[in-house]
């Protein structure tokens, strides 16, 4: 598994587009959303997916500000849908 950004841009999609984007593609993607979702839940927090996937609370926030994740504040939190995370990664098989 690499860490790589899908190359679209996101900037003026939907949130429902981007959700759709972030469906699996083939089973290594599908058994991973899988296992973040048994792992994190539904929704899950910045520090947690920052944490699962390896990377810093930094790269998730530029993440969100990029569009690449969809992120709803719940007072000070914010709350991103476990889902979308196959945005911020390409999963090939060897």
């Amino acid at each position: 598994m690499t860490k790589t950004n899908r190359n679209i841009n996101f900037d003026f999609l939907s949130n429902e587009e981007i959700m759709e984007l972030a469906k699996p593609k083939n089973s290594l993607e599908k058994d991973f959303l899988n296992d973040a979702i048994k792992k994190l839940g539904n929704n899950t927090s910045v520090i947690k997916l920052a944490s699962y996937l390896g990377v810093g609370k930094t790269t998730i926030y530029k993440a969100i500000e990029e569009r690449k994740l969809i992120a709803f504040k719940i007072g000070t939190r914010s709350i991103i849908p476990t889902k979308c995370i196959l945005n911020l990664i390409d999963i090939k098989s060897y």
